[in-house]
């Protein structure tokens, strides 16, 4: 059964994923995770550091050039990058 996220729970991810890619800066996943649940809340500019954080790893990563582009335009995040997307 989905539902909605919380503030907190929203809060909680973002720490989670903040922390593990502090641990582990080359984990591209958690990078790309990261900055789409940083767009989805409107923060394009903590977005677009961590998606070129992507790109410094993988030049090539076509989703990150995407996130790049989003944020740089002022885009708005795809609906499936919404707060309420959760993972199962």
């Amino acid at each position: 059964m989905a539902h909605s996220m919380t503030h907190d729970d929203h809060s909680a991810r973002l720490r989670r994923l903040r922390d593990a890619a502090t641990l582990c800066p080359a984990d591209l996943a958690v990078r790309c995770e990261l900055a789409e649940c940083l767009e989805a809340e409107g923060a394009a500019a903590d977005a677009l550091l961590q998606w070129q954080q992507v790109l410094a790893y993988d030049p090539n990563n076509l989703k990150a050039w995407e996130g790049v582009a989003r944020c740089r335009s002022g885009a708005p995040a795809p609906a499936s990058l919404s707060l309420d997307r959760r993972r199962h």
